[in-house]
C-alpha cells in the first residue's frame, strides 16, 4: 500500500491527493468532501470502493460519483459525516448504474431551508443502487431521494432516518425496488414512500410521521411491517393490485390501512386504536379484492369501523376479527 500526504501522479491516470491506493480500494485520509471526491476522482472508469474511516468528515460540497460500479463505504455509524452547515446534497448518484453507500452516518441541516436530500440521484436514471446500514438525521428534504424514471432493481436495507423536513424515504422512479429493515421517524411528510410495480417494502418501521406511515402506489408488497402513532394513514397504498400482509398498524391519525384501486388483497394485518372517525381497514374503488384473517380492535372514542368498503363489488371479506369500535365491525356501502 501506498500512504499519501500530498499529490501523486502515475502514468495511467492516478492524480490522487491525500489517499492510501491499493488497486481498486482508496481510503481517505484528508476528512473532507473534497478529500472524498478525489478519492472517487482517482478510481477511474472502471469504479472500485473508496474507503472511509472512523472519523468526522466535514461536508462543504456534493460528493459526486463519477463512475459505475462505485461503492462508499464506512466504518460504521462512527463514520460521520457532517452536512449541518451546507447548503446542497451531500452525496449525489446520478446516471450511474450498480453503485452503493454503506455504513456511515449523515447529518443534515434540518430546519435550515436548503431543500438538502442527503443521497439522491437528482432524478437521472440510476439502477441497482444499493444502500446499506446508514444512518440518515435532520435533512432539510428527504433522507434519500431516488426518482430517475426507470430506476429499477435498488435495495435499501437496515436504512434509519430520522427527523427529515418531508419524506423519510423516497424511491418513486423504477420498478422491483426493495425496502428492508429501513427506519423513518419523526419526519415531517410519509414516513416511507415507495412505488413501482414489482416494489417491496418488508419488515420496516415507521413512526412519528408527519403523514403517511408506509405509502405504496400499484403493484406493491408491503409485508411485515410496522406503522405506529404517524399524524396519517397508517399504510396507503392507491393504485391496483397490491399485497399488504402480516402488518401492525397502531395509533394512525387517519384509517389504519387504505387501500384504493382493484384487485387488493389485505391479509393477516392487525390494526388498532386509530383515529376518531376513521376505519381500520378501508378500501375505496376496490373491486375483486379479498380482505382476510385481519385483527381490527377499536376503543372509545377511536375508530367508527373495523373494516369498511366503498365502491368495491365483488369482494371476499372472511375470517376477519372486529371489536370495540364506535358503530360497527364491518360495513359495506350500496355499491359494495
Amino acid at each position: 500500500a501506498l500512504t499519501v500526504n500530498g499529490t501523486i501522479t502515475a502514468t495511467g491516470a492516478v492524480d490522487a491527493p491525500a489517499h492510501n491506493i491499493s488497486d481498486k480500494k482508496i481510503t481517505v485520509t484528508t476528512f473532507t468532501s473534497t478529500g472524498i471526491n478525489a478519492a472517487i476522482d482517482a478510481l477511474g472508469s472502471e469504479g472500485g470502493e473508496v474507503y472511509l474511516p472512523e472519523g468526522t468528515y466535514t461536508i462543504d460540497s456534493t460528493i459526486t460519483f463519477d463512475y459505475d460500479n462505485t461503492v462508499l463505504r464506512g466504518a460504521g455509524f462512527g463514520t460521520y459525516l457532517d452536512a449541518t452547515s451546507y447548503n446542497g446534497h451531500p452525496i449525489l448518484i446520478s446516471g450511474k448504474s450498480n453503485c452503493q453507500v454503506r455504513d456511515l452516518y449523515i447529518k443534515g441541516s434540518a430546519g435550515s431551508g436548503y431543500t438538502q436530500n442527503l443521497i439522491t440521484d437528482g432524478g437521472v436514471l440510476s439502477p441497482y443502487f444499493v444502500a446499506y446500514n446508514i444512518k440518515l438525521e435532520d435533512s432539510d428534504g428527504m433522507g434519500i431521494s431516488w426518482t430517475g424514471a426507470g430506476a429499477s432493481y435498488g435495495l435499501l436495507y437496515n436504512v434509519n432516518v430520522d427527523n427529515s423536513d418531508t419524506v423519510g424515504i423516497y424511491a418513486v422512479g423504477g420498478t422491483y425496488n426493495k425496502l428492508t429493515l429501513c427506519t423513518a421517524s419523526n419526519c415531517t411528510g410519509d414516513g416511507l414512500y415507495l412505488s413501482g410495480e414489482g416494489s417491496l417494502i418488508e419488515s420496516c418501521f415507521s413512526t412519528l410521521n408527519g403523514a403517511i406511515g408506509l405509502r405504496g402506489t400499484a403493484g406493491n408488497v408491503i409485508k411485515s411491517s410496522t406503522s405506529l402513532s404517524n399524524t396519517g394513514v397508517g399504510i396507503s397504498c392507491a393504485g391496483a393490485d397490491n399485497i399488504v400482509s402480516g402488518n401492525i398498524v397502531s395509533l394512525s391519525g387517519g384509517h389504519g390501512i387504505q387501500m384504493i384501486g382493484a384487485r387488493q388483497l389485505v391479509t393477516d394485518n392487525i390494526s388498532s386504536n386509530n383515529a376518531n372517525g376513521k376505519v381500520g381497514i378501508y378500501l375505496n374503488g376496490a373491486p375483486n379484492s379479498i380482505v382476510e384473517g385481519n385483527h381490527c380492535t377499536g376503543a372509545p372514542g377511536k375508530e367508527d369501523w373495523g373494516i369498511y368498503l366503498t365502491n368495491s363489488d365483488y369482494c371476499n371479506i372472511v375470517g376477519n376479527y372486529s371489536t370495540s369500535h364506535d358503530n360497527g365491525g364491518i360495513h359495506l356501502d350500496a355499491n359494495s
